[in-house]
């Protein structure tokens, strides 16, 4: 099973890339979480769209190829990040396909926040976009991770012991989850 990860946020040490840290240190059964690069993707434009860069081409291949999608997000003024927001909008285009890459993939929601509603505005959003996009988006669990500052130690470590047990519960649903739709 290949899981694509979108990381809401591309500064280097954030709480996000730390979270995704975590989850690709983690033992598995062989299921391949891989982060997407959504940095280096240009503004969308309707009008490039038809001639679309190599890095909305390989975006786009990156997500089609995995079995589901997981996003952890970083919440920006209620809200998701533009980075983010801007790779789903290059996901909603079909890119000469039938199907845009989101379509019908199942998809679990992750955030990790130094406020105390650990993202849970940014999630809300996210859900609605995840609509647009036919996604079986995943109802429960949820993993919010509140005040992350004061749950990872200066290498980056995920410390807190309830957010490691709930990190643990969240992914098995999760692969559960994906594997209810795997084709």
């Amino acid at each position: 099973m290949k899981i694509a990860v979108l990381i809401g946020s591309i500064r280097r040490n954030s709480y996000n890339r730390m979270l995704y840290n975590e989850i690709s240190k983690k033992d598995l059964g062989g299921i391949e979480f891989y982060d997407v690069d959504i940095s280096k993707l240009p503004l969308f434009n309707q009008d490039i769209e038809e001639n679309a860069p190599q890095e909305v081409l390989d975006f786009s291949r990156s997500i089609r190829q995995a079995d589901g999608v997981l996003f952890i997000t970083a919440e920006y003024n209620y809200s998701i990040p533009g980075v983010l927001k801007n790779a789903i909008d290059w996901g909603s285009r079909q890119l000469g396909e039938k199907k845009h890459p989101f379509f019908e993939k199942p998809v679990g929601i992750m955030s990790a926040s130094m406020g105390i509603f650990g993202g849970v505005r940014a999630q809300l959003h996210l859900r609605q976009v995840c609509v647009f996009l036919n996604t079986f988006t995943m109802p429960q669990p949820e993993f919010i991770l509140p005040s992350a500052h004061e749950k990872f130690n200066s290498n980056g470590i995920l410390i807190d012991e309830f957010s490691n047990r709930m990190l643990d519960k969240f992914l098995s649903s999760f692969i559960d989850w994906v594997e209810k739709f795997k084709n």
